[in-house]
């Protein structure tokens, strides 16, 4: 008898250019089991063979066509891996962008439609993103306090709204971006605190958007 061929994994992750490229038929949930499970360990070990170079800081891209579904790309690139991976390559930096369109073509005999692509890259901290550029400002805060936050966002959040707010209200864009730039982090990796730092700051907006 013979045995049946095995089923193709609904993933494919590798090694390319200094960085990682992951895809996959399913985005990659939060706890993962089964095959996403498999498919997170694979990132894992992948992020572990990126050298952390000096003055370089971590980029993460996160892309599908899926302009419906709601998740935040930072759980998605970040969080739902796991932290631990990142805490080398994020020393002095790091970024992510979300691009909705097609995946990168994943190439010949992958035996699954790849609908989610991650990458991850160490780059330049000058080095520009490829898929955004700057277009009006929104908003900015200088010299904010924010102490021993950890993963505390309502702290990030008291910080910043204790701040002068812009007059009357600002119009939502449908898609924006954040520069933060953080001093006195005592040499600590930013990947742990970055979840805690965004939601602080994301929140402070929604007293005057709208």
């Amino acid at each position: 008898m013979t045995n049946p061929a095995p089923t193709p994994s609904p993933f494919l992750v590798t090694a390319v250019d200094g960085g990682v490229e992951a895809w996959s038929a399913a985005r990659l949930p939060f706890e993962p089991r089964g095959e996403a499970l498999a498919f997170r360990t694979e990132i894992r070990d992948a992020l572990a063979g990126i050298p952390a170079t000096a003055g370089s800081v971590l980029h993460g891209t996160y892309t599908s066509a899926d302009d419906v579904s709601l998740a935040d790309t930072e759980n998605i690139l970040f969080y739902n891996v796991g932290m631990a991976p990142f805490r080398h390559l994020s020393m002095l930096g790091m970024g992510f962008a979300r691009v909705f369109g097609d995946v990168p073509a994943v190439g010949p005999g992958a035996g699954f439609t790849p609908l989610h692509h991650h990458r991850y890259s160490v780059a330049d901290r000058a080095a520009p993103w490829q898929h955004w550029r700057a277009m009006r400002v929104l908003a900015t805060w200088e010299n904010v306090l924010l102490g021993g936050f950890g993963s505390h966002p309502e702290l990030v959040w008291r910080a910043l709204t204790a701040f002068d707010r812009p007059t009357g209200k600002m119009p939502v864009p449908q898609y924006y971006g954040m520069h933060v730039r953080l001093a006195g982090t005592g040499g600590r990796s930013l990947a742990p605190i970055m979840k805690s730092l965004l939601d602080g700051i994301i929140s402070s907006f929604h007293g005057f958007c709208g």
